[in-house]
């Protein structure tokens, strides 16, 4: 598990989450310089500790990202009492139709040369218009709903089943 901030808890509630700061996986910010409690007490140079019923804590969140192309789709919150910390468990959606948001021009090409279907790409690439030729050959990343992808799927046969595998796979390359 990871730090990724405070939490400012109510015990006398259930252990509620009353207040966060932080909450960047990677970025731990320092404790508050100053925190207002509910019932209006500040606390100034705050440290981890129990202020009557409310407790300033560590916030930590617990990641297993299956992939690197999987989003999060939720997160839960809970209490650890052992441990004396508020835990996010980020919640992702099961493999089957994740795709990646992006790939980058060389992973697609790498996919479409493994699958042989760069020779017809490059083909139909050619018949473009200038435009359309520029933004393939200067896109510094390639999405699955691009147009050109799109377009060039249609005209060499293919499903858009086969070409979410053809950026499932580029995304591995």
């Amino acid at each position: 598990m990871e730090q990724i901030g405070y939490s400012l808890i109510d015990s006398s509630n259930a252990n509620t989450e009353i207040q966060t700061w932080g909450n960047i996986p990677g970025q731990v910010p320092a404790i508050p310089s100053v925190i207002v409690l509910p019932n209006g007490d500040s606390v100034c140079a705050p440290t981890l500790s129990d202020y009557g019923v409310y407790k300033l804590i560590k916030r930590m969140v617990s990641d297993n990202k299956p992939s690197q192309w999987h989003r999060k789709t939720s997160e839960s919150i809970s209490y650890d009492t052992a441990n004396n910390q508020v835990v996010v468990t980020y919640v992702y959606p099961g493999p089957a139709n994740i795709l990646p948001d992006s790939v980058t021009p060389l992973q697609i090409r790498k996919a479409m040369r493994q699958q042989s279907l760069l020779a017809n790409v490059v083909s139909y690439i050619q018949n473009l218009s200038d435009d359309d030729r520029d933004e393939w050959e200067y896109m510094l990343t390639i999405t699955p709903d691009n147009h050109i992808i799109q377009n060039a799927a249609i005209s060499l046969g293919k499903t858009q089943n086969q070409i979410n595998n053809l950026f499932r796979l580029a995304a591995t390359l």
